[in-house]
């Protein structure tokens, strides 16, 4: 086909081969397989490290820890990557190789860290150290390979769509809803009726598949590639001081997320008992929440830029709202938890004792977490502009974010929580989340002002 001019176009092309269902699809079971991964391993390492706060803080810090590593990696090569789904299914491909050997590295680590633990049990620093040393060997290679996905199906996306962050925004609510529904599968199919180890290995197996998947629909993928590639010519992007406002205001509402998602967590525990479905049910709740608010804030990414500013200001007020008025309901919960087992006769209903539970989780956290959901992909579209460093630009973004979540989250646990209680905690993030917003907003806001006053 050519222009009335005669010179024959060289963008982007329907692809009628290759539908953006697939990549949905893909990166939907990409991120259920993550979180039955990290039930299954946290699983694992509890029972060596023991159930207390400070362990698990330090298992969930490395695996946050290892996805931020990953997506600044993969930030420095995705948007020069001409066949980036291709990447993205080698990439799934050495995950799951990985993830097949984890419980043989169990087999050989744990009792390792048991003689030591036994033998230093009084020394509280090494064996914390040695706690965060056994949790990188095993988990670190993983997340960083999960760190990397984001990026290099943005890529993937930018170079299909010509489009320039819409299709992150999209990608991260599917792979959240994802997480969601393999948080569900862990903690109340594959964990409890196959164990710790065939959950991995029948997980791990389908991963292997998925990423199989990925390399031959990239065989069947039609796009121009090689054209839009020679079109685009790599331009290192320039960042500016507004471009570290947006960083800053993602990684403090992240932060926030997380202390939020820690003290909540302890709150439900002390309501709903300390059981491995209690938790499933806190974790999948929030990650509902935040998927379904990602994918809502994603469709209407068409907005400006500065439009997208105030979402984001008003998502983050929003927010903190909602986590005082959620907070607010605390003492009300006890006694609403009584009064529903009364009146449903739960004794020995293990299926309205369920209900009960997701009806209390979803009273305290349901909320603030859908708006906060909608937070990353308003980011994205204040942040990306070219299509070309899609893949650069969020990578940098979920970095940033991760950074942020891991400080909420050792902050929270180890000391916010101790030191303040959870109310004033919930408190503090709420101020934070406030924090967020405004130095967006106020940047953009204050950037417009000197625009009208030279105009």
């Amino acid at each position: 086909m050519t222009t009335t001019a005669g010179v024959k176009k060289t963008g982007p092309q329907k692809n009628t081969v290759f539908p953006d269902t697939m990549v949905f699809v893909l990166f939907f079971l990409s991120g259920a397989f993550a979180l039955v991964y990290e039930v299954a391993w946290t699983r694992a390492l509890k029972l060596e490290f023991g159930s207390t706060t400070l362990a698990v803080s330090t298992v969930l810090s490395v695996f946050m820890g290892g996805l931020a590593i990953g997506a600044h990696l993969a930030s420095k090569r995705a948007d020069r990557l001409s066949k980036p789904l291709f990447s993205y299914g080698i990439i799934e491909v050495f995950l799951a190789i990985y993830s097949l050997s984890t419980p043989l590295m169990f087999h050989w680590f744990l009792p390792l860290f048991g003689i030591i633990g036994t033998r230093f049990s009084e020394n509280f620093l090494f064996i914390s150290i040695w706690r965060l040393l056994i949790s990188v060997i095993l988990l670190l290679p993983a997340t960083v390979l999960m760190g990397a996905t984001l990026p290099v199906l943005s890529r993937f996306y930018a170079l299909s769509k010509k489009d320039a962050g819409r299709g992150a925004g999209i990608l991260y609510g599917v792979n959240t809803t994802g997480a969601f529904f393999g948080v569900l599968l862990a903690g109340f199919v594959l964990l409890p009726q196959l164990g710790l180890t065939l959950s991995i290995i029948i997980t791990a197996s389908c991963n292997l598949a998925l990423g199989f998947w990925a390399c031959l629909l990239s065989r069947m993928d039609k796009h121009p590639r090689q054209v839009i590639d020679k079109m685009w010519i790599e331009e290192p992007r320039k960042y500016k001081q507004s471009d570290l406002v947006v960083l800053v205001a993602l990684a403090l509402t992240g932060c926030a997320a997380m202390i939020c998602e820690v003290a909540w967590t302890r709150v439900l525990t002390l309501i709903l008992g300390a059981s491995v479905y209690a938790f499933t049910i806190v974790l999948s709740t929030f990650l509902a929440g935040l998927g379904i608010g990602a994918w809502s804030v994603a469709f209407i990414h068409r907005i400006s830029p500065s439009k997208a500013r105030v979402v984001f200001y008003g998502l983050a007020l929003s927010a903190a709202a909602s986590v005082c008025f959620s907070s607010a309901a605390f003492r009300h919960l006890p006694p609403f938890f009584v009064k529903m087992f009364r009146m449903l006769d739960v004794q020995g209903q293990s299926g309205k004792m369920l209900w009960i539970q997701v009806s209390i989780a979803a009273i305290v956290m349901f909320i603030p977490a859908l708006i906060m959901g909608g937070l990353f992909p308003a980011a994205v579209r204040v942040f990306v502009r070219k299509p070309q460093t899609t893949g650069k630009s969020v990578g940098i973004l979920y970095t940033f974010n991760t950074v942020g979540a891991i400080i909420g989250s050792l902050s929270a646990g180890f000391v916010l929580i101790p030191l303040l209680g959870i109310r004033n905690t919930l408190l503090l993030a709420a101020i934070v989340e406030c924090i967020g917003g405004s130095v967006l907003f106020m940047s953009d806001y204050r950037r417009s002002n000197v625009l009208a006053m030279t105009a």
